[in-house]
């Protein structure tokens, strides 16, 4: 598929498209802290949310967000995480799923003795990350 899209003097392929969302991607988690995250379980701080990928000086998951329940005790989000949060919004969801969705109907069409030929391996490196069993 090669078509284009023309908006003020631009002409944008899809393979364009798809080089662009994903340099954006990269550069918007580059600052972040490594995954995977995960959501504290403490009374002291219900809404917290730690990296598995980082540790603090102390060997414990580094913290990307928290606070406390009456506010008392808040972490600084660092800019990279707090722009992160937003650009991973709901949003992105449906587009993700109907993909991984699409490779795995593709898969599934197949042959199974041609099949490990054929792996998608990029669509299933977004989903061992989602699934929580690898790419960090």
């Amino acid at each position: 598929m090669n078509a284009t899209s023309t908006s003020a003097n631009t002409t944008t392929t899809p393979a364009d498209e798809l080089r662009k969302a994903a340099a954006a991607l990269r550069e918007m988690a580059r600052n972040t802290s490594r995954g995977p995250w995960l959501i504290g379980d403490c009374e002291l701080y219900p809404r917290w949310i730690l990296s598995e990928g980082e540790r603090d000086e102390h060997g414990y998951n580094d913290d990307v967000a928290r606070i406390s329940e009456d506010e008392s005790d808040m972490f600084r989000v660092s800019d990279a995480n707090w722009q992160w949060m937003a650009f991973a919004h709901p949003g992105i969801a449906e587009p993700l799923a109907a993909w991984l969705t699409f490779e795995a109907t593709i898969y599934e069409q197949i042959p199974e003795d041609k099949q490990g030929a054929c792996t998608p391996e990029h669509a299933l490196a977004i989903a061992h990350a989602i699934n929580g069993d690898g790419a960090r």
